[in-house]
């Protein structure tokens, strides 16, 4: 496991305590959107984009959205020289919304990730190639390593978008230089036994979630800004959210609804995320399957763990992977700090130094 230094002049910036960037700084933000076929997806840049800059995709969480990038990116250093693209997925934030009678699976977001990539004309930034892949990290005879890419994608990326982002790091080795995950080691892993009845279980859920919504018509439910905070922090069960990082998820999160003409004159805000994030018909794997499916990564990875994150993110099997990441990446790290689930979010000034650190490395 590698080790570096974390010396960082974030301190001198606003230690998370905003969700503006630091205006010291000189980085414009911007919005960005993505066609397809569906609508689009939208996105939060960060800084401008040339040959001189480094570029990073950001990937959110499960009902998360792009903002919950606001309180670390303006802790990174070199953030001038950084062209972020952070987005947000289909169903979230900004973005639209999967067509009716289409699951939001696992797969929907690796995909996104590939076409935000493609579109962004990412793709031809690696001169390596991909070969074929190599045999899991389990006692099975090694083929040699796929050629780590000289360039690439940068992904920082939290839960279920570092979920997505490891298996699309899997998927195209050639794409992906560095990986950060953060408060995630990994897919979630289930029994041999239970495989079935596990996937079984999920597209009844998914079915019954269209039998009951797909045919009513309902307005959407309006909130003042106080109850519409309460709400995004009540709903985030897998840490606690503050106010003030609540503020930075509404910004894409909710939109104002005014008076409409012919309408009953409610004002509010209301969520634009898919009520269908809730049933989304995820793939099952068991343990040894995961390991051979992921052991193609190549990436440089760096996994920052909360120490406090939500007993159900844990795994038994966390330490297999961890074994895993190290005899692949061709650079691995690993870092616990205190802080739960939201600690990126919450407490950015934590991680903001092991984000550094590792990207550090990209500018000597």
């Amino acid at each position: 496991m590698s080790s570096f230094s974390t010396s960082s002049s974030s301190s001198n910036y606003n230690n998370g305590n905003s969700c503006n960037y630091n205006k010291d700084l000189l980085v414009k933000t911007g919005d960005l959107q993505i066609p397809t076929s569906y609508g689009h997806l939208s996105a939060k840049t960060w800084g401008t984009d040339g040959e001189d800059r480094l570029r990073v995709l950001a990937v959110h969480g499960w009902q998360d959205n792009a903002g919950t990038f606001n309180r670390l990116f303006p802790l990174l250093d070199h953030l001038n020289r950084l062209y972020i693209v952070a987005l947000d997925l289909p169903g979230h934030g900004r973005s639209s919304h999967l067509p009716k009678g289409v699951p939001y699976t696992d797969m929907t977001w690796v995909i996104e990730l590939k076409r935000t990539i493609d579109y962004l004309g990412w793709n031809g930034l690696s001169s390596s190639s991909a070969s074929s892949s190599a045999s899991s990290f389990l006692n099975q005879p090694q083929t040699p390593k796929l050629p780590f890419p000289k360039k690439g994608v940068i992904i920082i990326a939290h839960s279920m978008g570092a979920n997505a982002a490891v298996e699309l790091a899997a998927l195209y080795p050639h794409l992906v230089h560095t990986l950060i995950m953060l408060d995630t080691v990994k897919l979630r892993v289930f029994p041999t036994e239970n495989l079935a009845a596990e996937m079984g279980r999920a597209i009844e859920v998914f079915s019954n979630h269209e039998k009951n919504t797909a045919f009513r018509t309902t307005k959407p439910i309006l909130f003042d800004l106080e109850r519409a905070l309460s709400v995004i922090i009540e709903t985030h069960g897998n840490g606690k959210l503050t106010k003030d990082a609540a503020v930075c998820l509404m910004e894409r999160a909710m939109q104002w609804t005014g008076r409409q003409a012919g309408g009953d004159g409610k004002r509010g805000f209301a969520f634009l995320r898919d009520p269908r994030l809730i049933c989304p018909v995820y793939r099952k794997f068991d343990a040894p399957q995961l390991l051979n499916y992921l052991s193609s990564i190549r990436c440089r990875l760096l996994i920052v763990r909360a120490r406090d994150t939500h007993p159900m993110l844990r795994c038994p099997h966390e330490d297999q992977f961890v074994e895993m990441y190290r005899e692949h990446c061709e650079e691995f790290a690993f870092q616990a700090v205190d802080g739960d689930h939201y600690v990126h979010l919450t407490e950015a000034a934590k991680v903001a130094p092991y984000v550094n650190a590792f990207l550090r490395q990209l500018f000597d």
